[in-house]
């Protein structure tokens, strides 16, 4: 009779993973930041276009989807062992996956418990001083003091705190995200305390990614490599929120109801990658005998923009995709300042502008509203009422008059675009730095869709959010 080694049978009885366990990091692993970090955020929509060039498009869910592309670098047994067995894993289930470019540190903590005895690390910086204020608005919970501007770090998400070593990975849900006033940073309150002192602790919003199939591994040698991988995040309640709900203008600046998307064209940024236009006609030719006969959609070519952004700072980058999510990908419109076709300003009054002709006074109905863009105040859109020629000039009637007189840095066409992509992809080089792919699409008419009979209670509860300490109640 064969005696069952004791090992083998051990082995034989631990359960398999399957595809409803969730997978959480044990370990943490550097990232190869020679390869950057790809975050792509996609939104699902359709769009149905009438022989008029009118379009139909549809919003298909309230959350986008998250796609993270890195690479992760290894030079030591214990880490390739890890991240080994990591790669077993993500195969066969659901697992957490961190946003990097999202990364952040720890400035402060306060364990807030009911009796008192809880402790505090606040050091002696100014920017922490209102932490100590009676009127600060923490639960009474575990709180850590972050920088979560610009980042995604949402109540409910999940949250992966590493200790400064490295050595140690927590992770566990966000209760609560508080923005202080007067201050760069914001309360998070967890779910459960960290069971080491999170003191300059690294900070990370998590991800829950679908099983990946295929990841790979380069070998430099036995003891070195990259393991590259693709986290997709799975579809459920428990998504990362848009940055913006989709087609909420509140806080942003607007016109005719619709807002203005400012690309950073500052300092901040740089052209990535040269601008192309194209003048897209909506149309076909039909054959006739020997000759085609154009059958023509819409009234006119609609201007389409593509040109590459790269931000140094995470604040314009953030706008864009917050713009990118109001639009839900390429489903609403917003107003866009063309970036080729700038006018001469010659004077201006309060309701007339003049400027130098160019081109055929008709070329006006290609300019149906103008730009006034200032140093430092906002973007004013007008639009245009008629247009005389005089001489060498436009005199250019507004439909209304604009405030900002004495500021003005340049004047140019503006025109209702959409995005002419559902996905947005982020190229991350370091922490600050990313490069962003657009694609503007003009609008040629846009009208509103009302819908009757719904009760508008019942559409803010989607828009909510799901607080599972608040269930019952």
């Amino acid at each position: 009779m064969t005696v069952p080694d004791p090992v083998v049978s051990a082995i034989k009885s631990l359960p398999i993973s399957s595809v409803a366990d969730l997978i959480a990091p044990e370990t943490y692993h550097r990232m190869q930041w020679a390869d950057g970090s790809v975050v792509v955020t996609s939104w699902p929509t359709t769009v149905d276009r009438a022989v008029t060039d009118a379009e139909t498009r549809v919003s298909l869910d309230i959350c986008p989807t998250l796609t993270i592309e890195e690479s992760v670098w290894f030079n030591k047994p214990s880490e390739r062992s890890s991240l080994f067995a990591g790669m077993f894993r993500i195969g066969q289930s659901r697992y957490l996956s961190p946003i990097r470019p999202d990364r952040t540190r720890v400035k402060a903590w306060i364990d807030d418990i009911p009796d008192g005895s809880g402790q505090q690390y606040i050091p002696d910086d100014k920017t922490l001083g209102e932490i100590n204020s009676s009127e600060d608005p923490r639960p009474a919970y575990f709180n850590l003091f972050i920088d979560a501007r610009w980042r995604r770090y949402y109540k409910g998400a999940r949250i992966m705190v590493v200790s400064p070593d490295l050595s140690q990975v927590y992770i566990t849900k966000m209760v609560s995200v508080i923005p202080l006033d007067g201050s760069v940073l914001s309360i998070v309150s967890l779910e459960d305390p960290p069971p080491f002192s999170p003191n300059h602790s690294i900070c990370y919003p998590l991800i829950e990614a679908q099983p990946f199939l295929s990841p790979s591994v380069s070998l430099m040698h036995r003891g070195a490599g990259i393991y590259r991988f693709t986290s997709v995040e799975s579809s459920g309640a428990h998504k990362i929120s848009p940055i913006r709900r989709p087609g909420l203008t509140t806080g942003l600046t607007t016109h005719l109801g619709y807002p203005i998307l400012e690309i950073p064209t500052d300092q901040a940024s740089a052209w990535q990658t040269e601008p192309s236009l194209s003048f897209e006609r909506s149309g076909s030719f039909v054959q006739s005998g020997i000759a085609e006969v154009p059958s023509l959609e819409g009234t006119r070519p609609a201007l389409v923009h593509r040109f590459g952004v790269t931000t140094v700072a995470r604040e314009p980058l953030w706008h864009i995709k917050e713009m990118f999510d109001y639009g839900s990908g390429n489903a609403y419109p917003f107003w866009f300042v063309d970036q080729h076709d700038e006018l001469e300003l010659v004077s201006f009054g309060e309701d007339q502008i003049t400027f130098k002709a160019k081109g055929h006074v008709l070329d006006w109905s290609f300019r149906p509203s103008i730009a006034v863009i200032g140093r430092q105040a906002a973007t004013e859109i007008i639009e245009v009422e008629s247009v005389n020629r005089v001489g060498n000039t436009d005199v250019v009637t507004l439909g209304s008059s604009f405030t900002n007189t004495s500021d003005i840095r340049r004047v140019a066409t503006a025109r209702l675009s959409r995005f002419g992509e559902s996905s947005l992809t982020e190229q991350w080089e370091t922490f600050d730095v990313c490069s962003v792919d657009l694609v503007i699409r003009e609008v040629l008419s846009e009208r509103s869709v009302n819908i009757t009979n719904l009760d508008v209670s019942i559409i803010d509860v989607f828009w909510s959010g799901f607080d599972p300490y608040v269930c019952g109640a």
